[in-house]
């Protein structure tokens, strides 16, 4: 038996594949929720403790994330931007 899957950005079953087909960008910006992103935000890729980046690829939903598969704690998957 051989099976796979996975969770990409953006709407999902047949709404990703025609996403895929129109070739649309299903990146989006940081969600202030997450973190604050001007805070750390710097055009310079090589600063130190920083972001050149604002863009996000979320998947929303992350009560479905199995932290034991990836032999993370529950502490370490709460956290998972802090490292």
């Amino acid at each position: 038996m051989v099976g796979f899957a996975f969770r990409f950005p953006g709407p999902a079953g047949e709404g990703f594949w025609r996403a895929l087909r129109e070739g649309r960008d299903l990146l989006g910006r940081v969600p202030e929720s997450r973190w604050p992103v001007e805070t750390f935000y710097h055009p310079r890729r090589s600063e130190p403790g920083s972001t050149y980046t604002r863009a996000s690829g979320s998947i929303g939903d992350i009560d479905g994330f199995d932290a034991a598969f990836f032999g993370m704690s529950p502490r370490e998957a709460a956290q998972p931007d802090s490292a």
